[in-house]
């Protein structure tokens, strides 16, 4: 992808040990950059590095220290990085794991949600279950449809078992 003279570098600086739903959170935002077709990004891992509370984080052999400094490059187009939201990597997650067939209550319990309302938003990703509803019955069905003239484009029947 060639990107034009007019790019945009987007940082985002992060712990090694901050995970998003047990996976790395830079693999997590490397790989929805990508999904979104994003023109790059690169993880670069910090020898050396403080932030907010001022707590070092070095690599040092003597001074064992996990959480070393994380910085995640994008670069594209300014609008394309101006739409890349956190809220996308939620999203893509809930929408996975919907298309995987995993339960509302579920997904909700893992995003955090108090309610379906807000997780009911992924249902129409999930699986087709009225179909297996409907079979509990034994029914077979086909639909009607009548034209606004009154003429019958098809005939209905159910059938019971």
């Amino acid at each position: 992808m060639q990107i034009s003279r007019d790019a945009m570098l987007l940082r985002i600086f992060i712990g090694e040990d901050d995970k998003y739903q047990g996976r790395p959170l830079y693999e997590t935002i490397v790989l929805q950059a990508r999904e979104l077709h994003l023109a790059g990004a690169t993880v670069l891992r910090g020898p050396m590095g403080f932030g907010h509370s001022s707590r070092l984080h070095t690599a040092k052999i003597l001074r064992l220290s996990e959480d070393l400094p994380i910085v995640i490059e994008i670069v594209d187009e300014e609008a394309k990085i101006k739409n890349f939201r956190w809220h996308d990597l939620r999203h893509t997650f809930a929408s996975r794991l919907r298309m995987k067939g995993a339960p509302l209550e579920d997904i909700a319990d893992l995003l955090g949600h108090k309610s379906l309302t807000m997780t009911r938003r992924y249902a129409h990703l999930g699986p087709n279950k009225l179909h297996a509803v409907v079979s509990l019955l034994g029914a077979t069905a086909t639909t009607a449809a009548t034209s606004e003239s009154g003429t019958k484009a098809s005939t209905s029947q159910v059938v019971v078992q």
